[in-house]
């Protein structure tokens, strides 16, 4: 009977937290996906990437039948991990929302997972771990990217960052594979969200200096430093084209990044208890839930006490407690962050206008509490006696339930369903903005459907095509006429090509074109073929170095073993 307690014992609170993320993960037990800001665009390019692959993109850049049929280069500048992951779930005809909802719990599970073991090296004791665990299960950013937002990136971010952290500890540890382990996890996490990368990695790369203090410093800071290098080698065919290629795009004009200052939320939006799914407007009545919930509240007050108690008493400064205090200084540096008297610091930092709302640094804020969380109940647990720390799981039960209660009643209560066919053949953006349309592309999309190429000026037709998609064209023009300008129903964008009976033909533009592919041919029976390519430098480059830095990797690996 013992044995079979302490069995019991020993996974209770993995028991309990697996229990809990089915039970909160209660509306995917339906047909469909809740009615989110982006779900419906991440499932739309769950199925536009599958199908770019299977026009020959590697890697895919350009949404095929997006915008109408003219195509639209989403993949050249938005985090591509999520789509890499749904290739294989695609590939063995499973529906893109169903896709979707088992990436979304894949997630949560490994973030879930990483949090536990993060901690657990740390030398948090059970207790920590469980409630720590569950308050990163439960922190209302997470529900509100699954729930409201639907952003299929923001979950990967929130459970990529424990899982680098976990191997960080595990390279401190000189653990098996831990250096590639954690090359490959920071690359997962550099393809995951472009806003959290340039967000975290900072922030990652400061805490694994502060954990490998003192341990040969000049190896392991060697290590860590060929660790975070590969990674950007190893993500460099995203990012060079991404960074290089967006003065190609309206990206820089979008309305987005530009009225980031007016999505600054207040401090009691911040401290709230509630959830709802609304939108984020412009001022200071907001319809999204933007609060820290009740429990990272309640973990930020009683932290903030007990650490101007412990220096009213000149308690002993530990390295441990300074690090505590640190990230609790961070957690009041967010909270002014999100708030508007930090417009000037956010006007002075470049690029910080690309993170478009500034209550997405909720993530980092929401994720530190939960770190506190941890060390006060580790804190408590050692201090308390028996008697009190169960008056302390009492309490924590009663606080935890409100909170569950309150989440329930928040739960989305509008779905939508689409047949596999219509993501295929999607015709929208996918983002919001259309941030990502060609500067050239002024063409009105909606006054055509894209199907064919036609003959625009002279006499002449298309006698025949034998391939006819987005990503590769080839077909036979006769030109009756001295000239004939044939345009295609595609957006012009850097990598297209057409080759005019083997030669490189030269595209011409003016109002009526307005940036689709479009050439001249002369007289004769010509044989034309287009096709998008990986033929610019940023896209050249790093492809090459992604390449050699997977291979480095490899050998390193097999080398380490």
């Amino acid at each position: 009977m013992h044995k079979w307690w302490q069995q019991i014992k020993k996974y209770w609170w993995p028991g309990i937290i697996a229990v809990l993320i089915v039970f909160c993960f209660g509306p995917y037990m339906r047909l469909g996906l809740p009615v989110t800001h982006d779900g419906e665009n991440h499932v739309a390019r769950f199925a536009q990437y599958y199908l770019a692959l299977r026009q020959g993109q590697v890697p895919p850049r350009l949404g095929p039948t997006l915008e109408n049929g003219y195509g639209y280069p989403v993949f050249n500048f938005n985090y591509p991990l999520s789509n890499i992951l749904s290739v294989p779930l695609i590939a063995v005809r499973l529906h893109p929302e169903l896709v979707f909802k088992i990436l979304a719990v894949g997630y949560v599970c490994l973030g879930a997972w990483s949090w536990w073991q993060w901690q657990k090296a740390r030398g948090m004791k059970r207790a920590a771990l469980g409630w720590s665990t569950l308050a990163y299960v439960w922190a209302p950013y997470l529900y509100n990217s699954i729930w409201y937002r639907g952003n299929i990136g923001e979950i990967a971010a929130w459970a990529l960052v424990p899982l680098v952290a976990w191997q960080i500890e595990r390279c401190r540890e000189d653990k098996a594979w831990a250096w590639s382990t954690l090359t490959i996890s920071l690359a997962a996490f550099c393809l995951c969200h472009n806003i959290f990368v340039m967000l975290m990695i900072p922030c990652l790369f400061g805490y694994a200096l502060v954990r490998m203090r003192g341990m040969t410093e000049k190896k392991r800071f060697g290590q860590l430093l060929g660790a975070f290098g590969l990674t950007v080698a190893v993500t460099l065919w995203f990012w060079l084209p991404a960074l290089v290629e967006k003065k190609l795009t309206v990206l820089d004009g979008a309305g987005l990044n530009q009225e980031y200052l007016l999505h600054f939320p207040t401090l009691s939006q911040l401290l709230s208890f509630n959830y709802s799914g609304g939108l984020s407007y412009p001022g200071r009545i907001d319809g999204l839930s933007l609060g820290a919930g009740l429990v990272l509240v309640l973990t930020l007050g009683v932290a903030s006490v007990k650490t101007l108690l412990c220096r009213c008493n000149r308690q002993s400064l530990t390295t441990k407690i300074v690090v505590n205090d640190y990230l609790l200084i961070g957690a009041w540096v967010l909270i002014v962050l999100q708030l508007t008297m930090s417009a000037p610091v956010w006007r002075w930092i470049p690029f910080w206008h690309y993170v478009q709302f500034p209550w997405r640094l909720s993530l980092a804020w929401q994720l530190i509490l939960c770190w506190l969380l941890a060390e006060m109940v580790n804190f408590w647990s050692l201090r308390l006696a028996p008697k009190w720390q169960k008056w302390l799981d009492m309490a924590l039960v009663i606080i935890f339930g409100a909170q569950l209660v309150l989440m329930i009643y928040g739960w989305p209560r509008d779905f939508f369903h689409r047949d596999k066919i219509e993501y295929q053949l999607y015709s929208q953006a996918t983002s919001t903005a259309h941030e990502n349309t060609p500067r050239s592309f002024t063409f009105e999309i909606w006054r055509e459907v894209a199907e064919a190429p036609q003959v625009a000026s002279g006499e002449g037709e298309l006698l025949g095509a034998s391939v006819l998609n987005t990503t590769h064209k080839k077909f036979e023009v006769v030109c009756e006429s001295e000239q004939c300008v044939i345009i295609e129903p595609t957006a012009n964008f850097a990598g297209f090509a057409t080759r005019v009976d083997g030669a490189r033909a030269t595209y011409v533009d003016n109002g009526d074109i307005g940036g689709r592919i479009a050439y001249i041919l002369g007289r004769g029976t010509h044989t034309v073929e287009t096709r998008f390519t990986e033929k610019t430098w940023p896209r050249l480059v790093g492809d090459g170095i992604s390449v050699l830095a997977v291979v480095a990797i490899i050998y390193m690996a097999t080398r380490r073993r």
